[in-house]
């Protein structure tokens, strides 16, 4: 007997016997749990959207992104259209030019032709460029998805937050795992992880992404508490997690003090000396859980 399970967001789930493939997975292994294999969901546009703000300087031109979801919706034409062409035009490809009008802005707006969707951006002329010092990423391995869903990654600056011409770019190393659009939308298709890069102002970084097949709400450690002699070890691992289905079953480990305790990639504390740490085991999907150790 073997089981075929469509989800609400339209993924499809197999489990149970497959000594013929009849699982639709590649093999001819029994699956105890569901095993996810594809989505047959609809590929209606649900969404559009575009940058939030852009900081132009007078007369120059910058092209701005536009995608709707889901990302492999059948029909991807949007049109553009500039509250105020005095402060800054744009063209049938999102090309915003700014007019010689710095202090003042205007918003563009997007429409997805599926739908008549919207969006907006705030286009803010200055008289002069800024450059970006730095921007922020998500965490590697405690970023995550389920597959089906979607996340949409934003650089985060404040270094300086009014910096001129940034429009980030995304990519993914795996597209089989996870897809990313040009407005940093990820969409999760498979178990696996995904490294995602992000470039804007010409600087670069990236996380790892973890995509799983049902994600933990809770964890629990197997201690709370604990105490540990200086060059001594103590083992924590996790007792519980809920759902029971969870997948994958994978955590990161974290000393909050490392001239005090270590913790290796196997929960082994080590201690380094006398005082009081904090251990934070987070899953691939966020969730966190602590123990308080004593190193005497």
């Amino acid at each position: 007997m073997f089981s075929l399970i469509v989800m609400t967001d339209g993924n499809l789930l197999t489990a149970g016997i497959n000594y013929s493939g009849q699982l639709g997975d590649g093999t001819t292994t029994d699956k105890l749990d569901p095993e996810w294999i594809m989505n047959v969901g609809p590929r209606g546009v649900t969404s559009v959207r575009t940058l939030a703000t852009l900081y132009l300087v007078a007369g120059k031109s910058v092209k701005v992104p536009a995608t709707v979801q889901p990302y492999n919706a059948l029909l991807q034409n949007v049109t553009w259209k500039s509250a105020n062409t005095n402060v800054a035009k744009v063209d049938s490809n999102g090309k915003v030019t700014a007019k010689k009008a710095a202090g003042k802005n205007t918003t563009i707006t997007v429409t997805s032709v599926d739908g008549k969707y919207t969006a907006k951006c705030k286009v803010y002329v200055v008289s002069k460029a800024t450059a970006l010092k730095s921007f922020k990423v998500p965490p590697s391995n405690t970023t995550g998805l389920v597959i089906g869903k979607t996340m949409q990654i934003k650089p985060t600056s404040k270094n300086p937050a009014k910096a001129t011409h940034i429009v980030p770019t995304y990519s993914s190393n795996n597209t089989a795992v996870a897809v990313i659009d040009k407005l940093g939308v990820i969409t999760a298709l498979s178990p696996g992880k995904a490294t995602i890069t992000v470039k804007a102002g010409g600087k670069t970084k990236k996380f790892v992404l973890t995509v799983g097949l049902i994600a933990p709400l809770k964890i629990t450690l197997n201690k709370k508490t604990a105490t540990v002699a200086k060059g001594k070890k103590t083992t924590l691992e996790v007792a519980s997690w809920t759902p029971t289905l969870a997948m994958p079953k994978t955590v990161v480990w974290k000393s909050s003090n490392t001239k005090i305790a270590t913790v290796n990639s196997q929960g082994v504390v080590t201690g380094k000396k006398k005082g009081k740490v904090t251990i934070t085991a987070t899953t691939w999907n966020g969730k966190k859980v602590t123990c308080k150790v004593t190193v005497k």
